[in-house]
């Protein structure tokens, strides 16, 4: 097992675009999204978006950067809900899971 490390090549990635899959994959936000939890570190972001695609049941978990230099700020996303009804049954899923945090993303 290699652990991850802050790279050129992630601190690239992830300072260029500010929507990627957890693959690194660039990609856009649809429909109602929400921002499950969010951090400034991002190998701390990768581990945990990793682990929800890895070990929970959905499609896409998507990274999502906001800021710049020391303001930059990662968020946890999941996208692509069609009703407010959708993303809240997704928000008391996860609540219970212990996301206390999770608030509705804006992104045009």
């Amino acid at each position: 097992m290699e652990i991850l490390s802050k790279t050129r090549e992630i601190d690239s990635i992830f300072s260029c675009e500010d929507v990627l899959d957890c693959l690194g994959n660039p990609e856009e936000l649809s429909g109602i999204s929400l921002s499950l939890w969010r951090c400034k570190d991002i190998v701390h972001m990768l581990y945990v978006a990793n682990e929800l695609y890895l070990h929970e049941d959905v499609q896409k978990v998507y990274i999502v950067g906001m800021g710049v230099n020391s303001s930059r700020m990662y968020h946890l996303v999941l996208s692509g809900f069609k009703t407010k009804l959708s993303a809240s049954e997704t928000i008391s899923k996860f609540e219970k899971k212990g996301f206390m945090q999770i608030r509705f993303l804006k992104h045009s």
